[in-house]
């Protein structure tokens, strides 16, 4: 498993077959940085700054190994070793780290008794999240903490999600809390593929980029059923006109409304255009 490094950015995984056996001390070339990882390596930061500070750099053999040094100087690592790969347009660091397997002991998803039951379907559509009594990973972490997004999402609820992880390489135990910390009630989104049936005709997205401080933005999300991402329907673009055309005895001046069936425009405030909804074919 292996992840690439970007700046405010989750990390992304993949495995590498092949491996080097020489490295260069000194090299003109960027390097691009990736981990690959074996075991429960800990989520620390703060431990891997010094990888950080290498990308985008020429490779330097001294710093590298000095990096890779200071990692290994922590007791929760086995192993560890570079290996350096050139490709056609840049060079390709990667450090090799390995980490006892500690095994999930619990996890608390921070959730009502009443949501579990959805949760744990949509973590085990994902099939690559958190389980108890499997090995411990942060991208597994990861890939919880995203479902767990979904599902608030789905229900229009905007919070944040930390998460508390203790790892025991005594014990050779994993134990990781969540909690949710509720903001205020936004609109609901709805879930898409694996997480829900794959739509005929998917809504492809909506343009707001023509509102101005007069349109009500927030209310016609609202109020529509018909959702970005969502299936499309003649029965939800109805009620979509519907519900923009009630708000005529409002904004009677400055409103328009034309539908086709696959296109609905509506223009409300000063400058004109409220938005548009258009859908697309999917597959």
């Amino acid at each position: 498993m292996r992840a690439r490094l970007s700046c405010g950015t989750l990390l992304v995984f993949f495995f590498l077959m092949a491996l080097p056996h020489f490295l260069p001390a000194q090299s003109r070339r960027e390097i691009t940085l990736y981990y690959d990882e074996r075991g429960s390596v800990p989520p620390v930061p703060q431990w891997f700054s010094c990888v950080w500070a290498l990308d985008g750099k020429p490779y330097d053999g001294v710093k590298s190994q000095g990096c890779l040094d200071s990692i290994l100087a922590h007791p929760e690592f086995e192993s560890g070793k570079l290996s350096l790969k050139h490709y056609k347009k840049a060079d390709v660091l990667t450090f090799h780290l390995r980490s006892p397997s500690l095994i999930v002991s619990g996890v608390d998803l921070g959730i009502s008794a009443r949501e579990i039951a959805q949760v744990q379907e949509f973590l085990a559509i994902n099939g690559n999240a958190l389980r108890q009594g499997e090995t411990y990973e942060h991208v597994r972490e990861a890939m919880t903490r995203m479902v767990l997004d979904l599902h608030l999402r789905s229900q229009g609820r905007q919070a944040g999600i930390s998460r508390t992880v203790h790892l025991d390489y005594a014990k050779k135990t994993a134990q990781v809390a969540f909690r949710i910390w509720e903001g205020p009630q936004g609109i609901a989104q709805p879930l898409v593929p694996p997480y829900a049936e794959q739509c005929k005709i998917l809504n492809g997205f909506f343009n707001w980029t023509d509102a101005d401080d007069l349109s009500p933005v927030s209310f016609v999300e609202r109020e529509m059923r018909t959702k970005w991402c969502g299936c499309f329907s003649e029965a939800d673009v109805r009620r979509v006109s519907t519900t923009l055309r009630h708000m005529l005895t409002e904004f009677s001046e400055f409103f328009h409304v034309s539908g086709t069936g696959l296109l609905i425009h509506a223009s409300v405030g000063t400058a004109g255009g409220l938005g548009a909804l258009r859908t697309k074919r999917s597959g």
